[in-house]
This record gives C-alpha cells, sequence and structure tokens, in this order.
C-alpha cells in the first residue's frame, strides 16, 4: 500500500487531512452543545474505526516495515523536530540526490511553434492531475479539461475540488477558463476529490461531446458526473447524468463498493464504432453477480443462475463497469437524471482467486486485437505477502458474451516479499511501423538486480 499512502481511501495522508477538518468541528459541536450518546459517532473516520473487520488487511504489515528497516534507520539520524510556541516543525538535513540542471531548449530554438504554460493558482490543489480533450461550443477550437481535485473552497471543508476548461485555438491563443463545480450541496462533504478522473467521448453521430467527471470521495461511496455539450452549444455547467455505485458502502471500513470514480476510459470495447465509457473502482468488495466469463446466452436460465452468481465476501475484488456507445446515447438523450453502475451495458469482474486483486488499477485498448486490458496489481497475493504477484487480463467484449482470451502473469513473488505492483501502473498498447501491436506493462516496484560480469 506504499503507492496509496497519500490516496487510499482509509487512513491515507489526503484522507487524514480532510478527516481531521471534519472530525474537529463535530467535536466543537461537542463541546458546545454536550457529549454524543455514543462518543464513537462523533465524525466517520471513528464510526469506521468500530467497523473494522478482522479479514481486512492492514494497512503496513510486518513485511513492509522489515523491507524498509534499513532506510529508516540510515535517515532517521537527519529527523529532527521541535514544538516552539505552538508551532510543531519537522525537518530533514541529510544528504540529497540532485540531479545536474539541464538548460531547457525552447519550442522556438527547435523551429516550433512556442509552448504555453498553464497553471492552477490554488495551493495544493494538484492541478493538472487529470486531463481530457474535448470540443464544446466552437467550430474552431478544442478545449482541454484539466482537473484539480485537492482545491479547497474557503468556508467548506478541504478538498472539494475543481475542473477547469480552457480553450485553445489555432492562433495559438488560449481563452479564460470555465469551472466546473459539484453542486453546492457538496461543498459540506470532505475529501470528495472532484475531477480526480476525467474521460471525454462523443455520441450522437459524433456531433455531441461529453466529460465524464469522477469524484470517488463523494459520500458515501463516490459518483461520476457526465456534461455534454456540441460545437454549437457550450458546456453545460450542471451535469447531464450521474453515475452511482449500487450497494454503496456506508462507512469506509465497511464491505461494500467505495471510491467508485477513481479511473475512467474511454474507447470503442465492443467494435460498433462508438465511443464505451469504463469506469473502474478497484477498491470494490465483491457484493454478487457474474464473474468472467460472461454465461453463453444460449445457456438456460436456471444453469445460469447456479453456475454464475455468487453471494461470497471478496474484500477489494474490484470491477469495471461498461457503459456502452448506444446505451450513452439513449441515456444522455433523455432529461437529467441518474443511474446506477450496474445499469451498464457490461460489468466485468474478475474470476475468484484470492481477496485484494484490485482488478481495474489499469486499463488500455488493442484495438486491432479488439482486446480490453485490465490490471490486477494484487493477484496471487498470500496471506503474508504484502502484495501479490500481480495479473493483465486480456477480455473480450461483445454485444454478446465477455470472456478472457489471455492473462499475463507477474514476476513470482517471495512468501515475506514485496509485490512488484505489475499491472498496477503503467499499461498502453501501440502498433509499429509494419503492423505489429504491443503492449507494454509497467512494474514499478520491481527491484532490479545488476549481475556483474566475470
Amino acid at each position: 500500500m506504499l503507492d496509496y499512502f497519500d490516496e487510499y481511501y482509509l487512513g491515507g495522508i489526503d484522507d487524514m487531512t480532510s478527516t481531521t477538518v471534519e472530525c474537529w468541528t463535530s467535536l466543537v459541536d461537542w463541546v458546545r452543545v454536550g457529549p454524543y450518546v455514543n462518543p464513537w459517532n462523533l465524525c466517520p473516520l471513528t464510526v469506521a474505526i468500530t467497523r473494522r473487520t478482522e479479514s481486512t488487511m492492514p494497512c503496513i504489515s510486518e513485511a513492509i516495515i522489515d523491507e524498509l528497516k534499513p532506510e529508516m534507520e540510515a535517515i532517521s539520524k537527519y529527523i529532527h523536530a521541535e514544538d516552539k510556541d505552538g508551532v510543531f516543525r519537522v525537518w530533514y538535513d541529510g544528504p540529497r540526490e540532485v540531479e545536474p540542471e539541464v538548460e531547457p531548449v525552447s519550442a522556438r530554438q527547435m523551429g516550433h511553434l512556442s509552448s504555453h504554460n498553464i497553471s492552477g493558482h490554488k495551493p495544493y490543489g494538484r492541478f493538472g492531475q487529470s486531463m481530457a480533450l474535448v470540443g464544446f461550443g466552437s467550430s474552431d477550437a478544442v478545449q482541454l479539461a484539466i482537473s484539480s481535485p485537492y482545491e479547497s473552497h474557503e468556508y467548506h471543508f478541504p478538498y472539494t475540488g475543481d475542473v477547469h476548461v480552457h480553450s485553445i485555438s489555432t492562433n495559438e491563443e488560449i481563452s479564460p477558463t470555465i469551472t466546473l463545480q459539484p453542486v453546492s450541496s457538496a461543498f459540506d462533504i470532505p475529501g470528495i476529490r472532484f475531477g480526480f478522473s476525467l474521460g471525454a467521448f462523443k455520441y450522437g453521430s459524433k456531433n455531441q461531446s461529453a466529460l465524464a467527471v469522477g469524484a470517488p470521495g463523494w459520500d458515501p461511496s463516490g459518483r461520476v458526473y457526465i456534461y455534454t455539450g456540441s460545437k454549437t452549444i457550450p458546456i453545460e455547467i450542471t451535469p447531464h447524468l450521474t453515475v452511482l455505485p449500487f450497494h454503496p458502502t456506508y462507512y469506509r471500513s465497511q464491505f461494500g463498493k467505495r471510491a467508485f470514480g477513481y479511473k475512467l476510459f474511454v474507447a470503442d470495447v465492443d467494435g460498433d464504432g462508438k465511443d464505451d465509457l469504463l469506469i473502474s473502482a478497484q477498491w470494490n468488495d465483491f457484493v454478487g453477480g457474474r464473474t468472467l466469463p460472461d454465461p453463453d446466452p444460449d445457456l438456460d436460465a436456471m444453469e445460469e443462475d447456479e453456475r454464475f452468481l455468487h453471494e461470497v465476501w471478496d474484500y477489494q475484488h474490484g470491477s469495471i463497469s461498461v457503459f456502452s456507445g448506444h446505451q450513452l446515447e439513449l441515456m444522455l438523450s433523455d432529461s437529467e437524471g441518474a443511474v446506477y453502475d450496474e445499469d451498464c451495458a457490461y460489468m466485468l469482474n474478475p474470476p475468484f482467486d484470492g481477496a485484494f486483486q484490485r482488478f481495474g488499477s489499469s486499463m488500455a485498448f488493442a484495438k486491432k486485437a479488439g482486446i480490453v486490458l485490465v490490471g490486477a496489481p494484487g493477484k496471487g497475493r498470500k496471506k503474508k505477502t504484502a502484495s501479490g504477484r500481480g495479473r493483465v487480463y486480456g477480455i473480450r467484449v461483445t454485444k454478446q458474451q465477455r470472456y478472457i482470451e489471455f492473462t499475463i502473469e507477474g514476476p513470482e513473488v517471495e512468501e515475506d516479499g514485496l509485490g512488484s505492483d505489475f499491472g498496477g501502473g503503467g499499461l498502453t498498447t501501440g502498433v509499429t511501423s509494419d503492423g505489429t501491436e504491443w503492449l507494454a506493462i509497467g512494474a514499478h516496484n520491481a527491484v532490479s538486480f545488476l549481475t556483474p560480469f566475470g
């Protein structure tokens, strides 16, 4: 979980920051009006602490502590702290590896048009975390949607988030932005992270544009908003469609769905010529339903229920909701409304093979092969290991059936070692000049050993 030290939904640095503000506000009310009947209901964090289950994986395992012990001992002598006049300060004064500065070469020096710098001005907003190219309200320009999911607004809980839409025209000008924000009632929910993920797609014979905005921290379990417009109609400032998780978790340590909208991906995965929207939720627990492969459409209904419908508890199984292009056209042609994730055209759930797979951590699409690629970095995790071996699924998606065409396994993991997070980071495809399609899979925690020549 070191990769998610900041972002982890329960007890991560960002979560603790926003929750501290929320709990402090509740504590002030407690002092003013008196104690709660049950003090553990002070705020969502204290509620979550009392709901932890024995089978939930601890935030930091003994294996991680053992692995980091040499590094911790090496830097501990350089870490200092002081508490002076009510101000607590921590600093590091040890050696640092600094890369030599390289003089940048400007675009004009290379004979190209100059570049532009678009900056966010809110501190700690993480402007630029997600971006998507859209086409709203102008025939000769495109817009760049840039998220700032950790922006905080004065007098409200932190990490509400914004999405800034910049028009970029062919004459190098960047016009003022349109800012999308959650509905006003959301400003009293901490850690929404509106814009944590973005995805743009075309619909309606490619004449209309849509921007999907993920808000994985929306109470209780996240949601996705879809805004629409066209070349002649500016983007709407209110969402046209809202996608909600069915069977949400109402406190963060409860079994259920959570952090819905953590990642978005757009591709024509079913090959009908229309953009499909994939919404992944790698932290989702399995709450029932079909797992891959989908049943044969000719299978007897009774046999289908017995073979493919499960009611098991599987933590952080992960899932992907696929809204087809045809389906999106029908939904977006209606008036504003809301749907559930399980209203999607196809639901992708991996087979049962151990908890904490985190299916959906990465997504890609091999267009020539027509294969959806999905990373599950926790696959193969054993009881004593901090992470799994990792796997990438190659999934065929058709209108009739979804099935796994192949899998690629990560490197072997020692029983007491750390995994490589194979399939949990970079995942991309491309085509060589001779027409060969290739796939690249990141394993950003893998340890490389240099073998000396002898």
